[in-house]
């Protein structure tokens, strides 16, 4: 993907690079403000803070093609619109954790990870050091269930829906 290759790489097999990783870009900040105007029944502003994203991702001139009416503003339109627009940024899996349809969604939509997946891929392992630097270890701070063995396994191809 263009968008990840570091100007200063010879080619993608060089895994060092100097280019900043963005951690939060506006057009993230324009959904996020979407959604929670959406999730608070605000439709007309979840609607505008939706076109804002929309109408700069536009080719010069097409704008007003590019823009939804408040119609189509629903959490599914949202879901997709994020999807298009965060490609690549490692955020998808916590999307659809957050909005609990992970497992749904890769079930309709990775026919390959379909089969795989399970509903403990909501939860990821807690690294093991982090277990055993904690007071009482295992017993005081135990593994999310079902993913010691069953993660590592498992996981291969479920995540890219």
């Amino acid at each position: 993907m263009e968008k990840t290759l570091g100007s200063g790489k010879a080619d993608l097999t060089q895994e060092q690079g100097g280019r900043d990783y963005p951690a939060m870009r506006l057009g993230e900040t324009y959904l996020l403000l979407a959604e929670s105007l959406l999730r608070q029944g605000k439709v007309a502003e979840a609607t505008d803070a939706m076109n804002a994203v929309r109408r700069r991702a536009a080719f010069p001139g097409k704008q007003a093609a590019m823009e939804i009416t408040p119609a189509q503003m629903t959490m599914e339109f949202l879901m997709e619109e994020r999807a298009r627009e965060l490609t690549g940024e490692q955020v998808r899996w916590l999307d659809l954790k957050r909005w609990n349809v992970l497992v749904e969604r890769v079930k309709l939509h990775n026919a390959q990870a379909a089969p795989n997946i399970k509903d403990f891929h909501v939860l990821r392992p807690i690294p093991q050091n982090q277990i055993d630097r904690a007071e009482g270890g295992a017993s005081g701070f135990p593994q999310n269930q079902d993913t010691k063995l069953n993660f590592a396994v498992q996981t291969s191809r479920v995540f890219e829906t």
